[in-house]
This record gives structure tokens, C-alpha cells and sequence, in this order.
């Protein structure tokens, strides 16, 4: 059985805001409200308090009063209600929260810290109701304005390849989408990331280390995940990154990489690799968060380790054997 989405399992653990008058008809007065074990959601609105850091959904669930008749969900906090649970509103890099996107035709309140209210027009197949929650953006749209509002391309990319890889969200559609919404602001950025997005990522900082890889680094496009098998068709490895022309293998260690088992893991995939006469690098999110010219300079360092090989040493090999296509059919 598939694992919930974060925001389907993370719904039990949250408080949903009560306005002033229920509150002060259950008997919970303002000297009550103002002590420690109630949280103000928003004007007018409060919930029990809670140890700890605010989980997404409860973020999602603190502005469902401020949507009104017209308002709708939109942006990172859409994409986490429809299971996309790597857009989790939080800002990869500083660890603060991006604000909730709240789309209406017609603004009568002040963006804030929490919500970031947009103006426009939806239509009705850009708009879905998911049972027991708020309307939001449909996947397609979501996308659209995930991609068109992001800082950056690379970080547009990123929304890309995980709305593909956890919704599903096909690459066509959103360019289709974007050319017939080319007007709006951001629509030439989706574009351009559409041309660069991949399926199959196993995290965005993948994606990130990519966009890098080939932006700054300068470097042709690798492989995504690509399986690596030695010549008696045993499987090597799967790195994150590939280029088959360098044998260039490059690895994001995220945060489960370091817990011990997967790192003893990591170490002899790495070993079998090399003995394979794979190039290995392994890149993690401070070299990727911080100037990255120090690191542009080490994958360009391994690229040219990897084109200068004695290619007679190689004993790897892309061709997939049949025992790993049966098991992937």
C-alpha cells in the first residue's frame, strides 16, 4: 500500500482556526486567548497551540478563512494539498516559509508574511475542490504559476520536474498550457524551463545540482538516474547524475545519505563504480547553497578526469539486462 501524501497524513496532527464568536460561545475568552495555549491564525481567528514547528498542512489550514467566496489556493501550498510533498513551502535555503498564494479576481486584503494574495482570473478547469479542503489551482495551472513565479529558471526547473514526478503532471500539456497563456508574466520563463525539465528526479536538489551541472558548469546534459550494469550484467549503481561520454558519475548526498547504514551503502556503490572505472563525485546542498564557483570548478575538474580515462578499463555498460527489464516491467 502506497504511503499517504504529507498533507493527507499530516491532517490528523492539526487544529482547524475558530472565529472569535464560536470561541467565545464554547467559553474561550480573550484573557484565555492570549495565553499560551492558543495561536492567532489570522485576524480574527485562533487554534490550540502546538510543540513545535508548524507542520505545511496546518499553514494551509490557518488561511482557509481568509479565502472568502472568490479566493483560491494556489501556488506551493496547492501543489502539497494535491501530493506534491517536496514543495513544502519551505525556503530550501534559508529554512524561512514562502507565503501562501491566494488567487482572487478581486483583492481586499494586504499580502503578509504568511499569504501573498495575486489577482486574477481562473477558469473553471484551472480550479478543483479535493474533499474536505478549500478550493485550489489544478495540477496544470499549478504548475503554470509554480514555474512562471519562481525566482529563478533553475529554480522553475525544479517545480517542473517534481509537479512531472509526484502529479504526474505531463511536459506537453504545460507547454500547450503556456503558450496559450503567454500574456502573463513568467510564461516565457515555464517555456524555457519546460525545455529542460526531466521525469524520474528523486529530489529537487537533484534538480538543482543539474541545472548547475549544465548552466554553470557548462557541461552537456547527463543522464537522470541512469542504471550502470558491469559487463556480466550485475548492477553497479544508479547515480544521480550521468554522462556516458566522460563516465562521469555525480552524486547529491542529501540528509539521508549521511545516517550510517546508507552511508556504508553509498561507500561500496561507490567502490563497485570505480573499480568499473566510473569517475565519481559527490556533491552536497551546502556546495550548491553557498558561491558555487569552487564547486563549478571541481565538476569541471572531474568531467575532464573522466574524458582523459583509459577507456580501455571501462567494464561498465547502460545496457540493461534482461533480469532488471522483467523486474521493472
Amino acid at each position: 500500500m502506497s504511503e499517504l501524501p504529507r498533507f493527507r497524513a499530516e491532517l490528523p496532527m492539526t487544529q482547524s482556526p475558530r472565529a472569535l464568536g464560536v470561541l467565545a460561545a464554547q467559553g474561550v475568552g480573550p484573557r484565555s486567548l492570549a495565553g499560551r495555549n492558543w495561536s492567532r491564525s489570522s485576524r480574527g481567528f485562533y487554534r490550540p497551540a502546538s510543540d513545535g514547528p508548524t507542520l505545511p498542512t496546518q499553514r494551509i489550514l490557518d488561511v482557509l478563512p481568509l479565502l472568502g467566496s472568490t479566493g483560491v489556493i494556489g501556488g506551493w501550498a496547492a501543489a502539497f494539498v494535491a501530493g506534491a510533498d517536496w514543495l513544502d513551502g519551505i525556503n530550501p535555503y534559508t529554512g524561512g516559509h514562502f507565503p501562501i498564494d491566494i488567487i482572487s479576481p478581486a483583492l481586499k486584503r494586504r499580502s503578509s508574511a504568511r499569504t501573498r494574495y495575486r489577482k486574477g482570473q481562473l477558469a473553471e478547469d484551472d480550479v478543483v475542490a479535493p474533499d474536505d479542503v478549500a478550493p485550489i489551482t489544478a495540477p496544470l495551472r499549478t504548475t503554470f504559476d509554480c514555474g512562471r513565479w519562481a525566482p529563478s529558471l533553475e529554480e522553475s526547473v525544479v517545480v517542473l520536474d517534481v509537479m512531472i514526478q509526484q502529479l504526474r503532471v505531463v511536459r506537453s500539456e504545460l507547454t500547450t498550457y503556456a503558450s496559450e497563456h503567454h500574456s502573463l508574466h513568467g510564461a516565457a520563463q515555464v517555456l524555457e524551463a519546460a525545455r529542460w525539465a526531466v521525469p524520474g528526479i528523486k529530489s529537487p536538489w537533484e534538480t538543482r545540482l543539474r541545472m548547475c551541472y549544465c548552466q554553470q558548469a557548462g557541461l552537456p546534459a547527463p543522464l537522470v538516474n541512469q542504471p550502470i550494469f558491469d559487463l556480466d550484467g550485475q548492477f553497479l549503481g544508479e547515480p544521480d547524475l550521468f554522462d556516458p561520454e566522460a563516465g562521469l558519475a555525480t552524486e547529491f548526498d542529501g540528509e539521508y545519505h549521511r545516517e550510517r547504514h546508507q552511508h556504508r551503502a553509498d561507500n561500496l556503490r561507490e567502490e563497485r563504480l570505480e573499480e568499473a572505472n566510473v569517475t565519481v563525485q559527490r556533491i552536497d546542498s551546502l556546495d550548491l547553497i553557498r558561491d558555487r564557483t569552487p564547486l563549478v570548478e571541481r565538476i569541471r575538474r572531474g568531467y575532464q578526469r573522466g574524458t582523459r580515462r583509459n577507456r580501455r578499463l571501462d567494464s561498465w555498460s547502460l545496457d540493461q539486462p534482461e533480469w532488471w527489464r522483467r523486474r521493472n516491467e
